[in-house]
């Protein structure tokens, strides 16, 4: 067992020994609340950066644009009983053609991991991605957008079951819907949060569908 607890001050302490489920949940909180953090800041910085220069809000050309954040997931395993959700950071990547000032259409690219123990399985580890054709539309000149798209994703596997490994990685249809907003803080550049919420439906052996809600930092480039 590894140590587990906190101090306070330069005193008071205390520490107990905890089991690798513990700290692992320990240890996923604290990622969380830093890319939290990473998030808030990021729209603080933006913030401040919009009332320092306001610039327009142009769409017109290719764009591309990359996030980074935290993605909370929950998937149907056969081999794995009230498997609880499970935390852990996502990426993605968009690059597309604003076709008008209002409404733009991309490839869209989102990949999540996490590994952990489970309550038969000595080590889990459950990664999928999602490639979706989407289309972001901004309601008005703001940076607020609405964004949903249609595409396939894989789920992949690899669990260990006593000394034997198991492992699946099956594609199937999914989709994808979010929202956010993005303040200018260069002609060409603008940056912010965005949450999205997908679905892919696999049915394979051992997973059958899966579904994420994520929260990510973006920053995307116009040109």
């Amino acid at each position: 067992m590894k140590p587990f607890g906190f101090a306070v001050g330069p005193f008071v302490s205390y520490a107990r020994p905890c089991v690798a489920s513990e700290c692992e949940v320990f240890v996923k909180t604290i990622h969380c609340y830093g890319f939290l953090s990473l998030c808030l800041f990021v729209c603080l910085a933006a913030v401040e950066v919009a009332h320092t220069k306001t610039y327009p809000h142009l769409r017109d050309g290719f764009f591309a644009g990359v996030g980074l954040g935290f993605g909370n997931a929950g998937a149907d395993i056969s081999l794995v009983e009230n498997l609880d959700r499970e935390s852990d950071g996502i990426g993605n990547f968009v690059f597309g053609w604003a076709v008008a000032q209002q409404l733009g259409l991309a490839l869209e690219i989102n990949a999540w991991q996490s590994q952990f123990r489970g309550d038969v399985f000595r080590d889990v580890t459950w990664t999928f991605s999602l490639s979706t054709i989407t289309a972001t539309y901004f309601p008005s000149d703001i940076g607020f957008f609405l964004r949903g798209g249609f595409g396939v994703g894989t789920s992949s596997v690899e669990l260990t079951q006593g000394v034997v490994p198991v492992s699946e990685t099956k594609a199937g249809p999914g989709f994808l819907a979010g929202a956010g907003y993005e303040w200018r803080v260069t002609e060409k550049m603008a940056i912010g949060p965005q949450v999205e919420f997908a679905y892919l439906n696999i049915e394979g052996e051992i997973t059958e569908e899966v579904d994420f809600f994520a929260v990510t930092a973006h920053a995307t480039w116009y040109w």
